[in-house]
């Protein structure tokens, strides 16, 4: 997901090994704690005892919203990252 830069010290694990899988679980793991919920919750009980029942624009705006959280816990997992390694390459100085 990220690209190592010259001022990390972190080993990348190999493509396919079990320590960079668990890495990207355990990255994915809060995003996942929410999407599901959400979408079991909300699809599973909710909207079909609703008055929104169905395939319809509300059903699909409620769809958005929750793809909506993808690019934003990414754009913060990038910025974590990004901050992370500028304050190694600050405190190293």
């Amino acid at each position: 997901m990220f690209s190592r830069h010259a001022g990390s010290t972190a080993a990348m694990p190999q493509a396919n090994s079990p320590s960079r899988m668990r890495k990207v679980l355990l990255l994915a793991w809060p995003l996942l704690s929410v999407v599901i919920p959400n979408l079991v919750i909300g699809y599973g009980f909710v909207i079909p005892d609703s008055c929104i029942a169905g395939f319809n624009e509300l059903t699909v705006g409620y769809a958005m919203s929750i793809i909506g959280y993808i690019p934003a816990y990414c754009f913060g997992l990038y910025a974590a990252y990004k901050l992370g390694i500028q304050g190694r390459t600050a405190a190293a100085a």
